[in-house]
């Protein structure tokens, strides 16, 4: 049997507002009693049976297929098929029924009968779309007149008509379309959208849009249970700015989060920092499959939190732990926290402004056992079987760094250590570049004779020694260390005619007037490019050391001043200077931060503090 009249299958409508309008066009009443006068049941047309949607698709003698493509089948419990996407209840409405009183007026105005006029739009089953593409206006959202009915009949459920229908929508919050709420629409039409959206079935994408951007938008604390509609198209629409490209946004975000929660001070634990989106993707009460967000967390915090092997994160655990933080390494190690702090900040590991930060696990073990081994400075002469001055010459020069331990109370020297394997290394080398003896050679004389000789630091003797410059160097068998080391006074003048111009970083200090550590500073710093110097190396292949020229050194201090320079040249307290130079918010050009003190130009110093040259210029 066909029905007559005929009413047309609008586009955008479900198959159930169809079967409401059929109902209301040839029986005047509602959906349910239509079905059975027709032999379909009422149940199995409101779950999207095939058979059930094209027996009356039949007697509307509409195109199933058109109908079916906007018929969410259900198949199982809470679980539902739409054009190709498998979505669960919590994607969708139900039981409430959403519509714009937009355009049920607009339908209302059509110039049909009512009943026959009222469509309820799929994209109104959905839960993300929350917004009128149409008129730019927030959803109403009404409950089932009974608990049981799930036909959405905009008829019923929708009572208000006309004027009444204008003041609801005049009423309705005025936002655009998220977003989030564009790709599922897109999507569902068969649009191509970002490639990891893609990747990821239409509820996981949805879900892990949502929960980041609640995240990002009202912090891990808030419930999302609170959340309003408008709160929740917020977080789709800021969650779309990182889930759309893919890992490296989401990335992005999590980084975000945590930078926004280290500022808090609270204990940083994975349920603290990422709130509800970890909840979510830990919880044992759903079987629901999340998507690769799970496997992007879980490594987020692998990567960026201190870890340790075993510990379960996510489902999974650590081989080998990948991060240490100071509380972590000490512990592990047995070591001073304190103590351990600075020598990780001499080795660039953590940093002033975030002691507590993460650091490399291999690297920070390393130092760790370096600790073990460390030799304080004040041992270092009975170490290397040398004077004081030249094994304070071979730290200047970096041939041993030093390390800073800071441990308190201990003044001067003591503060400083120095790795025993690079002291065992440097008299490795030293043995290997020297051939040994039992007897010293006349006329070759020791390191620090031969330095005395040639008028120059021992240290530069060393870096010849080290460098393979120097052909006649003997290694006196009775003794050990530096002081078996012997060479040829003659030698080492000539090579140091031939090969050392200028001054070596521990004389340029001197010379300069900075601790040399700021010339080293100047030095590593290639980026200012500040202090030109010369790189040496060694014909051995296993050595090199740096010089500079003094016309280089006297140029740059002409240039850069020290707040005790100011003070010298205008006659003027130091601490009237600092004074002065915090009061008219003078910037150092190279600051203490970067090379150990402050370093000013006269251009941009207060006319008072000027050279006179430069304020008669000025």
């Amino acid at each position: 049997m066909t029905l007559f009249p005929q009413v047309p299958f609008a586009v955008d409508e479900t198959h159930l507002s169809f079967a409401a309008r059929l109902a209301a066009t040839h029986i005047q009443d509602r959906m349910a009693p239509f079905l059975c006068d027709l032999g379909i049941k009422p149940v199995k047309f409101a779950r999207g049976e095939r058979s059930s949607v094209e027996a009356l698709c039949a007697h509307a003698a509409v195109p199933a297929e058109e109908v079916l493509a906007n018929t969410p089948v259900t198949v199982s419990k809470g679980t539902y098929s739409l054009r190709g996407e498998i979505i669960s209840a919590d994607l969708m409405s139900n039981p409430k029924t959403k519509f714009c009183p937009a355009c049920l007026l607009s339908d209302d105005t059509a110039g049909l009968p009512l009943s026959q006029a009222r469509r309820g739009r799929l994209s109104w089953l959905l839960r993300p779309v929350r917004t009128c593409a149409r008129h730019g206006i927030g959803l109403e959202s009404r409950s089932p007149m009974a608990w049981n009915d799930p036909h959405h009949e905009m008829g019923v459920v929708v009572p208000e008509r006309g004027e009444a229908l204008e003041t609801m929508a005049l009423a309705a919050p005025q936002r655009p379309v998220s977003s989030l709420q564009h790709y599922v629409v897109a999507r569902l039409e068969g649009a191509q959208g970002p490639q990891w959206l893609d990747s990821q079935t239409l509820e996981q994408a949805v879900r892990s849009t949502e929960l980041l951007g609640a995240l990002l938008e009202f912090g891990s604390a808030r419930s999302v249970s609170e959340f309003t509609e408008e709160e929740w198209e917020r977080a789709g629409s800021v969650g779309f700015e990182f889930t759309s490209l893919g890992e490296l946004g989401i990335r992005e975000a999590l980084y975000q989060v945590q930078r926004e929660f280290r500022a808090t001070g609270r204990q940083p634990r994975h349920r603290n920092v990422f709130g509800r989106l970890y909840e979510a993707l830990c919880s044992k009460r759903t079987a629901k499959d999340m998507g690769d967000i799970k496997r992007i967390v879980r490594e987020h915090i692998f990567d960026t939190v201190a870890v340790s092997a075993g510990e379960p994160v996510l489902g999974e655990s650590l081989g080998e732990r990948r991060l240490h933080t100071v509380s972590s390494l000490a512990k592990k190690a047995g070591l001073n926290p304190k103590t351990l702090t600075n020598v990780l900040m001499a080795k660039g590991l953590v940093t002033p402004d975030n002691p507590s930060g993460v650091f490399e696990a291999h690297a920070g073990e390393k130092v760790a056992a370096s600790m073990s081994r460390l030799v304080h400075v004040k041992s270092l002469p009975k170490t290397l079987n040398s004077s004081r001055p030249q094994a304070d010459g071979l730290m200047d020069e970096r041939i041993l760094k030093q390390i800073s331990t800071g441990e308190a109370g201990a003044p001067g020297r003591t503060q400083k250590a120095v790795d025993a394997r690079d002291i065992e290394n440097l008299l490795a080398s030293l043995d290997t570049c020297s051939n040994p003896v039992a007897r010293v050679p006349s006329g070759m004389v020791s390191v620090a004779k031969a330095a005395e000789k040639a008028k120059l630091p021992g240290v530069d003797i060393v870096h010849l020694i080290l460098g393979g410059f120097l052909g006649n160097v003997v290694r006196d068998a009775s003794t050990w260390g530096v002081a078996a080391i012997h060479v040829d006074p003659d030698e080492v003048r000539q090579t140091v005619r031939d090969t050392l111009v200028g001054v070596s970083p521990s004389q340029a200090a001197g010379r300069m007037g900075f601790p040399v550590q700021t010339v080293w500073a100047l030095l590593d710093d290639e980026e200012s490019g500040v202090l030109p110097s010369t790189r040496v190396h060694g014909p051995n292949g296993k050595h090199s050391f740096w010089r500079l020229e003094i016309s280089d050194l006297d140029r740059f201090r002409a240039a850069y001043l020290k707040s005790g320079d100011i003070a010298n040249r205008s006659g003027v307290p130091r601490d009237r200077v600092e004074k002065d130079l915090r009061r008219y918010r003078v910037q150092p050009v190279l600051p203490r931060s970067r090379i150990g003190l402050d370093l000013y130009q006269d251009n941009d110093l207060p006319l008072s503090l000027r050279s006179p040259r430069d304020s008669m210029v000025a």
